[in-house]
């Protein structure tokens, strides 16, 4: 039983997540929102997986980042995602990504 109380919890906090990235996403005035102008600042725990490969320019050349990636998100607007990979931001599209929070499963 307790096990699955802890999926509806699981399940509540990303719905939560979902909603509240929806918000940031068309940019609604929030308390703590970022200015205009600047990056939104995203919590420490928040993640992006790809539902899809994705390319990217990186210092010697090209790579692809294979769906199912898990990246810590540094900021996000209505058409991408930026994202650190190897110390480095790189932009997502925004169709390419499922925002999660982490959790202690």
């Amino acid at each position: 039983m307790f096990s699955c109380l802890l999926r509806v919890n699981v399940r509540e906090t990303l719905i939560s997540t979902a909603v509240a990235a929806v918000f940031c996403l068309f940019e609604h005035p929030v308390a703590g929102a970022s200015p205009p102008g600047q990056p939104s600042n995203t919590s420490a725990s928040a993640f992006i997986v790809l539902t899809q490969p994705v390319k990217v320019k990186i210092a010697y050349g090209e790579t692809t980042l294979p769906a199912g990636m898990r990246l810590q998100i540094v900021s996000s607007d209505t058409t991408s995602v930026r994202v650190n990979y190897m110390g480095e931001v790189q932009t997502i599209p925004i169709a390419a990504v499922r925002f999660e929070t982490s959790t202690n499963d």
